[in-house]
């Protein structure tokens, strides 16, 4: 572990998903921060009794992006290669070499929930019920930072996960009591030769949360009080754990307190 001021963290270093084929320096989140927005906005939605326009949700990643930290989604390898042949291309084709016409058509395919290289989120659209969330919201959240990302949109990334999943365990940092964690606090180095292990950084989660919330707040998408922060948090909490159970009922889980 590495500890580090929680601005440097944030500013610069993405919240990646809990997925074990992550690697290097990470704290992470189930879906990772855009998975985490999608759940923040479905609340909003939620609690407004109104849909987000287009426009809001566009605004929110960006902006987000920009001043608050980077707005990360993964899908995996195989997933790329099969919307590929959907769309008649060869597997090794570079996701910044397709055209516009390609990135339209890449991105309606890429929106929908069997086209999800995300473990997490795929579940979430395939199980909206169970997950208390909107799926015609987790898709127009995907086609708006798919837009993003393939106009280039600084800190708006879409990562391609490779390999298979070979997870031996559940590591999660539940709490953190001996520094603030909105001051300081660490980064796990994650090296493949190490084996892989779903991981979450649920202090670092709470702290994007604020972050996020207050950004929504001022901008006037719903006005965020601490109760909505702590139940987004439980919210959150209960959504990884559905997703852990599913993909992870047999592992073991290490939980620890900084």
């Amino acid at each position: 572990m590495v500890w580090l001021s929680t601005d440097e963290i944030i500013g610069k270093v993405p919240c990646t998903c809990v997925d074990g084929r992550t690697s290097g320096l990470r704290y992470s989140a189930a879906g990772g921060s855009l998975g985490l927005l999608m759940s923040i906005l479905n609340y909003a939605e939620k609690k407004r009794g109104r849909s987000l326009t287009d426009d809001e949700i566009h605004d929110a990643i960006h902006s987000l992006a920009i001043t608050t930290s980077p707005m990360y989604l993964h899908t995996d390898q195989h997933t790329i290669e099969l919307i590929y042949a959907r769309m008649g291309l060869e597997s090794d084709t570079r996701l910044r070499a397709l055209t516009e016409q390609q990135q339209r058509s890449f991105t309606e395919l890429a929106v929908r929930p069997d086209h999800q290289g995300c473990g997490h989120i795929k579940l979430m659209m395939q199980h909206p019920e169970k997950y208390n969330v909107s799926l015609r919201l987790a898709e127009r959240v995907l086609r708006q930072h798919l837009k993003l990302f393939f106009a280039r949109t600084e800190n708006v990334l879409f990562d391609v996960l490779a390999g298979h999943h070979a997870e031996e365990q559940v590591f999660i940092i539940e709490e953190q009591s001996n520094i603030d964690p909105r001051d300081e606090t660490v980064l796990v180095l994650e090296n493949k030769t190490d084996g892989q292990q779903f991981f979450c950084h649920r202090p670092l989660k709470r702290e994007l949360i604020r972050r996020y919330t207050e950004w929504l707040t001022e901008h006037q998408v719903y006005n965020f009080t601490d109760e909505d922060r702590t139940a987004l948090a439980l919210l959150h909490n209960q959504q990884a754990e559905t997703t852990l159970g599913i993909l992870a009922g047999d592992l073991s889980i290490e939980k620890i307190d900084l």
